[in-house]
């Protein structure tokens, strides 16, 4: 029996209050040093997916609901941000349920609550919080207002066709469009359509693999080993490919180039960029950490921001000595340096569901060869 409509919207009203129905999504957008490993001690970090899987402390032992999906996603080869897997792992595998004394109906078991025919969508918001979450009454208006969102988003589009959707995932705050389609993958799911994945890309991680490659002592500048190539310890890139592999480490659509088996270059990145979600910006006007200059001989990212000037950092030339030839540098240069400046705004096309996304496999097998 398919999961009713009312369960359904039930469950994303409270998975909207975690995660904003994001199945890659880490608490406060922080990735831990030690990600699925991290044990919680209130610092506000370390919940992971649509339902926040935590690693909580319990007495001298730990709760490892975080590790534990994590390595039952390794052990049968699935990704953590897929939205299928967390919800086959939370509906057959770990099959968490607390017997609440709060709980408003009589559900033993999850599998009890999946197979409801309750109509009453207060109620079924109410029991998921308390004996799937295990916190009776938290933020519940704002989670049985989304439900009933929810449950008026599927009623309109349940006749839609399924393969026209697939999950939204990556670790950023999603718009309210983007949460509504996930809502469409949960229904489409627990009916028996398995959605494809569209990853978002992650902003941050693109940043922060910039700012790691300028301050590693062994990466340097080279046109001829521009595709990430190691020689002699060092791993070269140029000032595109530099761009296209951070780009591509941290989830863009690099399928969406027209060339996804090598790195672009400076030609190709005013046509390539706004099908990977990014928009021309005004270069006199407020410049963000993660913005794109580029011209067409040159490329670097914004590392501190400004109006109408920045700090950038990439990869210049193999004409500095090796540690400032990848490097952040040390003052403010005008935007107008320039010909485009570009920002990521997530308008990329949608992919077929499907599709791959993220270093595809020409990638991991030159970096790990068989």
């Amino acid at each position: 029996m398919a999961v009713s409509d009312y369960v359904i919207a039930a469950i994303c009203g409270c998975f909207k209050r975690e995660s904003g129905v994001n199945p890659g999504i880490w608490e406060s957008l922080v990735v831990p040093s030690d990600t699925f490993y991290h044990v919680y001690n209130f610092d506000g970090i370390g919940g992971y997916g649509f339902g926040q899987f935590t690693n909580v402390p319990s007495g001298s032992t730990v709760s490892w609901r975080c590790r534990d999906y994590y390595e039952w996603c390794v052990s049968n080869n699935k990704s953590p941000d897929d939205g299928n897997a967390q919800m086959e792992y939370i509906l057959t595998v770990e099959k968490v349920w607390y017997n609440s004394s709060q709980q408003r109906g009589s559900y033993r078991t999850i599998d009890e609550y999946t197979a409801s025919q309750s109509t009453n969508l207060e109620d079924l918001t109410w029991d998921w919080l308390a004996s799937w979450e295990g916190v009776p009454g938290d933020a519940f208006q704002e989670r049985y207002a989304f439900a009933q969102r929810a449950f008026m988003h599927i009623q309109s589009h349940k006749s839609d066709n399924p393969a026209s959707y697939s999950w939204v995932t990556g670790n950023f705050y999603m718009s309210d469009a983007q949460m509504l389609n996930n809502v469409m993958c949960m229904y489409f799911y627990l009916h028996g359509y398995t959605p494809g994945t569209q990853k978002q890309g992650d902003l941050q991680g693109f940043i922060n693999w910039c700012i790691q490659k300028c301050n590693d002592a062994n990466v340097g500048y080279s046109q001829a080993y521009r595709e990430e190539q190691t020689v002699g310890g060092i791993t070269y890139y140029d000032c595109s490919s530099f761009v296209w592999y951070g780009l591509a480490h941290n989830d863009f659509e690099i399928d969406e180039t027209g060339h996804p088996t090598y790195a672009f270059t400076t030609l190709d990145m005013p046509t390539d960029l706004p099908k990977m979600g990014w928009t021309e910006v005004d270069r006199n006007g407020e410049l963000k950490p993660g913005d794109i200059g580029v011209s067409t001989d040159h490329t670097e990212v914004v590392h501190t921001g400004g109006v109408g000037q920045a700090i950038f950092m990439g990869a210049h030339s193999s004409s500095y000595p090796l540690p400032d030839q990848v490097s952040i540098s040390t003052s403010y240069s005008p935007g107008t340096r320039f010909n485009h400046i570009y920002r990521f705004t997530g308008g990329a096309p949608t992919p077929e569901p499907s599709k791959k996304k993220g270093l595809p496999l020409w990638m991991y097998l030159k970096r790990y060869p068989f």
